[in-house]
């Protein structure tokens, strides 16, 4: 029983201590809290309005659009073209090799290979995906980038 009580007041006098800390630093939390908040909600604007010139542009030009789409499948096709060359590499080594460390080598490197490729075709059509739903419904999405800026809104002749 004397061991209990003992760890009560070890408790008792370890939360004191941490009480008067924790009331101390309230206020720095805070104010760090809010500064980053700002911080977030400026980027936020700022990327929004990057976002909103680039489609205004891409709507105003049409043929800007087809380029930028063409440009950015190019890519992937690109893309699509080294993954199969490192693949081709990659299933040389494996059948070369005595089955040993390079065979799981060859293995790890094919995976993050085709992971990596996945992820940035994903990447690539979400952009043109989001860029022409916004161009299908431009005015909505005008409507919706100036509640979001508000007195910040780009005037019609502010180009990116």
């Amino acid at each position: 029983m004397s061991g209990d009580l003992f760890l009560f007041f070890v408790g008792l006098a370890c939360a004191i201590p941490f009480s008067i800390a924790a009331n101390m630093l309230t206020p720095r939390f805070e104010q760090w809290w809010v500064r980053r908040n700002e911080k977030a909600a400026l980027r936020l604007k700022v990327k929004v309005k990057e976002e909103y010139l680039r489609v205004r542009l891409f709507h105003n030009d049409p043929n800007r659009f087809n380029r930028y789409a063409i440009a950015v499948v190019t890519s992937m096709v690109f893309g699509v073209f080294i993954f199969v060359f490192m693949c081709t590499f990659l299933i040389l080594i494996w059948l070369i090799a005595e089955p040993s460390l390079y065979q799981e080598l060859a293995r790890l490197v094919a995976v993050v290979i085709i992971t990596a490729l996945v992820i940035m075709m994903n990447n690539q059509h979400n952009r043109i995906h989001a860029i022409y739903h916004r161009l299908n419904d431009f005015e909505a999405y005008e409507k919706e980038v100036r509640m979001k800026l508000g007195n910040e809104f780009p005037d019609p002749i502010e180009e990116p």
